[in-house]
């Protein structure tokens, strides 16, 4: 295991599949509210405190795992102070993958002409682009909606028809650590004058 403490609210865990097997865990199939995953998060979290000081005490955590490279898992392991909350996961609540820029550029256009104002951030990672973008149901109530199972849908359905919907909550740490960004803020704004 090998553990490497980014600041004081982020950590990254890299286990190797003797490790998984040691902890009893299996990155492709967690069960979040079994005792025995918590059981093992708690092992891990007091070692990154033994060996790094990290310590998350009594607040809350955001818990990321992605399969590692060459098996085993990577996870990061972010305290959720009530800043970071805000401004970390809910400021980008959305990420859209494009396999091809023209695409992205053309789905800015049409965002920017439906009066597109809230954030919006693009990375780029393995030839491929990463729109993310928050959606606020309190500013965009008219773009926001819910299902027959309460389900919120996405706020921009026409980004669909451009790329993928994926994930941001499983996503957007990795994107961040491992791709490039393109254009920090307003990426939405900046690509729409290139369609």
């Amino acid at each position: 295991m090998e553990l490497i403490k980014i600041n004081e609210s982020k950590l990254k865990v890299m286990l190797s599949e003797g490790d998984l097997k040691c902890y009893n865990l299996d990155c492709d199939k967690l069960d979040y509210d079994c005792s025995a995953t918590k059981e093992a998060f708690r092992e891990i979290l007091n070692e990154a405190k033994k060996e790094t000081g990290f310590d998350t005490g009594d607040e809350k955590i955001f818990v990321q795992i992605y399969p590692g490279r060459c098996g085993g898992c990577e996870m990061y392991v972010t305290k959720l102070g009530f800043d970071e909350i805000d401004t970390e996961l809910h400021a980008l609540s959305a990420v859209y993958c494009f396999d091809d820029f023209s695409f992205l550029a053309q789905a800015c256009h049409f965002l920017q002409q439906y009066g597109f104002k809230d954030r919006s951030a693009l990375y780029s990672l393995n030839e491929k682009y990463y729109l993310a973008i928050s959606e606020d149901f309190k500013q965009n109530n008219n773009t926001y909606s819910v299902n027959e199972r309460g389900k919120g849908v996405p706020h921009y359905p026409i980004l669909s028809e451009y790329g993928k919907r994926i994930r941001a909550d499983q996503s957007l740490a990795f994107i961040k650590e491992h791709g490039v960004a393109i254009c920090a803020e307003n990426a939405v704004e900046r690509l729409s004058i290139l369609k």
